[in-house]
């Protein structure tokens, strides 16, 4: 049972116009150690053209201090429109709140808003609302004290915790080594000229992997947005005079994210890969970062996953919930085909729900 003392709460609800209310929500967001930069009104901003969607913040006050927020999205489509809070690309998102609060407050916190995004989901004639789950924090269990989803996807991220002694294979220590004597250099350059270079080694290596590539215009706005704020890191290495290999990475107050990682398969033997690693690593533990996210992995079982551990990477779980406001045939009628189609970049549901009989609610990825 949540137990709560009467108290004056106001939830906003923050445009992205409304420039003072966004600065109330950035600066709490900025202080909560909770926090990822996918839940900025930074990242709304570089990501506005992508669905499109509208942005919607929700910053909850209490006797005049904010205290906990979320950012959301409302996507309008035809066979339905969506709210998420799940901004992609790059799946973090979900509550924030101040540090050194109570499970209890938190509870409190959590139920208010998310009795306020139903109302939000019913008045902008939603189909559904997704969320997710923090995997640093763990909070799936302050969601499921509050919210009852329709529907689970259970999944899973990789990260160095940096405030442990590192626990690096012998082989990773190896590779370290013979990148460095391979002559290779590391470069910070803020030079748009290095990043388009290094946009067409992603983009090849991604054709060669099979995999879709990022938008050249998302890559350049996420690029400006990390040299503007500082939240973030541009590496690239060279051989002699050529860029080889790159990275982008994105951080908010104690975590930092693997947001992108590509190189030349052709200079593989160099080792680009673990010198790129190896310093991105020492910089954030220079910006005093306690974990070091290199995001899910497509399965267990695959080289990713293994290289990642070899790190000293260990496994944390997270979740995808959806709560539908309309019945399970109607979202099965739309088809996964149409999902795809219709609502790219966007989580909806499981896909295993579509192979699935109806009762079926709890998925986990790879099923």
């Amino acid at each position: 049972m949540i137990k709560e003392e009467k108290k004056n709460t106001i939830i906003h609800e923050i445009f992205l116009h409304e420039k003072k209310l966004v600065q109330r929500y950035d600066t709490l967001l900025n202080n909560c150690s909770d926090s990822f930069i996918q839940q900025s009104s930074d990242w709304a901003r570089v990501i506005k053209n992508e669905g499109p969607d509208k942005p919607l913040f929700l910053l909850f006050e209490e006797n005049g201090k904010d205290i906990a927020g979320i950012p959301l999205y409302l996507f309008e489509e035809g066979e339905g429109n969506i709210l998420t809070s799940i901004p992609h690309p790059g799946p973090l998102g979900g509550i924030f709140s101040s540090d050194f609060l109570s499970q209890n407050k938190k509870k409190i916190i959590y139920k208010k808003l998310i009795n306020h995004i139903d109302k939000l989901a019913v008045r902008y004639n939603c189909i559904l609302f997704s969320t997710i789950t923090n995997p640093i924090t763990e909070d799936y269990t302050q969601y499921k004290e509050v919210f009852t989803p329709d529907f689970e996807l259970e999944n899973f991220t990789q990260i160095i915790d940096l405030t442990k002694p590192s626990t690096r294979s012998h082989g990773v220590r190896n590779n370290i080594n013979k990148a460095k004597n391979n002559k290779l250099e590391i470069t910070y350059s803020k030079d748009v000229d290095t990043f388009s270079k290094w946009v067409k080694i992603h983009n090849k290596r991604h054709h060669e992997l099979g995999i879709t590539p990022l938008k050249k215009e998302l890559l350049n706005k996420i690029f400006k947005m990390i040299n503007k704020s500082g939240n973030g890191n541009f590496i690239s290495i060279y051989k002699e005079d050529k860029i080889i290999a790159g990275g982008i990475f994105i951080n908010n107050n104690f975590t930092m994210d693997v947001y992108m990682l590509s190189f030349d398969k052709q200079y593989s033997k160099f080792k680009p890969n673990y010198i790129l690693i190896d310093e991105i690593i020492k910089i954030a533990e220079k910006k005093k970062i306690k974990y070091f996210n290199w995001q899910s992995s497509a399965s267990r079982n695959d080289g990713v996953y293994e290289f990642k551990r070899q790190w000293g990477s260990i496994e944390k779980k997270y979740y995808y919930l959806t709560k539908i406001y309309c019945s399970p045939e109607k979202i099965k009628s739309i088809g996964l085909i149409n999902i795809k189609a219709k609502y790219p970049n966007h989580f909806l549901i499981p896909f295993g729900f579509f192979e699935s009989e109806f009762n079926q609610t709890n998925y986990i990825k790879g099923d």
